[in-house]
């Protein structure tokens, strides 16, 4: 092959390159910085005033409510009968037929 076939090629790959690598330094030159982190958690309910309110921020869970770490102690300690497990929806649910269990 000859170099005609690969100069476009050569070219268009260090076209590219070059562009990263100048946009790469002008922002780190002007301190722009990206943490990987969400700062608010925004999709309808709840919206992240409530969220900071009423939840506190939890690596497995995303988010709990904020008795959430002492409800935690308590059930390790004493073991619980039902575990309901799910989506937000269980966090206001009430087990109506506790006293049949």
């Amino acid at each position: 092959m000859s170099t005609r076939t690969y100069f476009p090629l050569l070219a268009t790959v260090s076209g590219i390159v070059l562009a990263l690598v100048v946009v790469e330094a002008g922002l780190r030159l002007s301190g722009t910085t990206f943490l990987p982190k969400l700062s608010a958690i925004e999709f309808g309910w709840p919206d992240p005033k409530v969220i900071s309110d009423v939840y506190l921020e939890d690596p497995q869970l995303f988010w709990v409510p904020k008795p959430y770490p002492a409800a935690l102690r308590r059930v390790r300690s004493d073991r619980p009968l039902i575990v309901y497990m799910g989506d937000s929806c269980t966090e206001f649910g009430t087990a109506r037929h506790r006293g049949e269990l």
